[in-house]
């Protein structure tokens, strides 16, 4: 029986690809809904092809009490899963290799994915009953264009597939996932797409930008442990002990929660049931930390 307080807070999995088990990956999972976490991100893209299938495992029991953002766009090179423990041995070499990407017609083409420069309506199709299938349901919550940008998004027989298939109830609502320049540096956003996703790099753009969007869009920002080597470094540089770099990561993301959903990843379940502690803390640090982390993030993303 589901017990626990909802905290605002998303889980994605990008991460599970980290354990050597499918047992493990989901008890990942289902670390972070004991905790009260109960919105799930994933993408055709993530664990090589796999985090969809190992999210339906989870979720199968479980659907009416989550809800669940997959993705369309970005196509991964696909390995079997009983490789994943050889994998995660020599992941950091494998993640510079994996850094390059050429683009050609239609497709921008990376060792290890391939993304979408054009889109043809039936695709859209073909990848959400796909990702139906491996999430073992017949709906989700939220289908987002992953790593598209707004002219394509735009585009009438884009537009008119995904009405479709919201009008077919297999998604609740539209959405765009990527970085800033995808979402909101291109033609202005139609307002089919309510859900809009993006990284921990924004800043002041963030708030700017909602502030004047239109209303009643849902945001998830991703990006929590990306920005742990900076907390570090800001929290060296200016002499402030006794604030964990994980406490100004959040402190950092707490500004903005009620603008939406802060989405954050591990495959360490003790790091999962960390991280929601903290952010239920009562503490709270000093402002002027915060607002001089913010400047600091901002001035190190323009280096």
């Amino acid at each position: 029986m589901y017990t626990a307080e909802r905290v605002n807070l998303g889980f994605g999995t990008s991460s599970l690809g980290r354990n050597n088990t499918v047992r493990g990956a989901v008890r990942n999972l289902e670390t972070a809904f004991d905790q009260g976490v109960v919105h799930f991100d994933t993408a055709p893209a993530y664990c090589f092809g796999h985090a969809e299938m190992l999210l339906g495992k989870f979720i199968r029991d479980r659907r009416d009490a989550v809800t669940v953002t997959t993705k369309f766009g970005i196509t991964p090179r696909r390995i079997p899963f009983a490789l994943m423990p050889a994998l995660n041995l020599v992941r950091a070499p494998l993640k510079k290799l994996f850094s390059t990407a050429v683009k050609v017609s239609g497709s921008q083409h990376h060792h290890a994915f391939t993304y979408t420069t054009s889109i043809d309506p039936q695709q859209l199709v073909s990848s959400l009953h796909n990702s139906l299938k491996e999430l073992r349901t017949d709906y989700v919550d939220n289908f987002m264009l992953h790593r598209i940008d707004s002219s394509l998004a735009n585009q009438e027989d884009v537009v008119a597939q995904l009405l479709k298939l919201q009008e077919e109830g297999k998604v609740r609502h539209l959405g765009l996932a990527g970085s800033f320049a995808d979402i909101y540096e291109g033609e202005p956003l139609r307002e089919v797409y309510t859900a809009i996703q993006f990284g921990d790099d924004l800043g002041k753009r963030f708030r700017e930008t909602i502030t004047d969007d239109l209303p009643g869009r849902r945001y998830y920002r991703f990006g929590v442990f990306s920005i742990m080597g900076r907390a570090k470094a800001f929290l060296q540089e200016n002499e402030l002990p006794g604030i964990s770099a994980a406490e100004l990561c959040l402190a950092y993301y707490k500004e903005d929660k009620e603008f939406g959903l802060t989405l954050f990843s591990s495959s360490r379940n003790e790091n999962i049931t960390e991280v929601v502690r903290l952010w239920n803390s009562d503490k709270e640090l000093p402002a002027p930390v915060i607002s001089r982390f913010q400047e600091y993030l901002l001035k190190s993303d323009k280096q």
